[in-house]
């Protein structure tokens, strides 16, 4: 389970039974996403947020928003793929899968749930992070990469197709 949220610390305590604890309090749309899930552990990583929704303290600037990161992501790739890597026939084939709402349910399968993929982008990404590549072409190496796309995504998909049926 992954949670991103905005909390606000309410007590620091310290019991002789259970040790340290924190309590804190978070906006109502947060709380159904952490029912069920007392006495689970999670990792932290705590910002101050100032009034003016920025984060507090020294040399902190503002992280870029996701709408920024992907603009200089994708003209820092596309202008990158078109002039360094040519389009193969497994980066053919990645295109056409990330289309696929069937490769997308074995993305999901493959996930053991943990994640949905319902979109191209997810599934392009899902390639992307599984690789370490930034564009398809980056498939079609002759070498690692294509190794890896093979093992992880094609064999396992083809397989999965064969036992769950073509019109899974």
């Amino acid at each position: 389970m992954k949670l991103s949220c905005e909390l606000q610390l309410r007590r620091l305590s310290y019991s002789s039974n259970q040790g340290p604890s924190v309590t804190v309090g978070l906006h109502e749309d947060d709380w159904d996403k952490l029912k069920g899930c007392e006495g689970k552990r999670f990792m932290a990583v705590w910002v101050e947020i100032g009034a003016d929704e920025l984060p507090v303290g020294d040399n902190l600037t503002p992280a870029p928003t996701i709408k920024e990161s992907l603009t200089v992501q994708r003209e820092t790739v596309v202008k990158e793929s078109f002039t360094t890597h040519p389009v193969g026939p497994l980066c053919k084939l990645a295109v056409l899968w990330c289309k696929d709402e069937r490769f997308w349910r074995f993305l999901t399968f493959l996930s053991d749930e943990e994640y949905l993929y319902t979109s191209e982008e997810d599934a392009k990404m899902a390639i992307f992070a599984s690789l370490g590549i930034d564009s398809r072409k980056e498939i079609d190496d002759g070498g690692e990469n294509e190794r890896a796309f093979n093992e992880t995504f094609r064999i396992p998909f083809m397989k999965w197709l064969e036992k769950n049926g073509n019109n899974y």
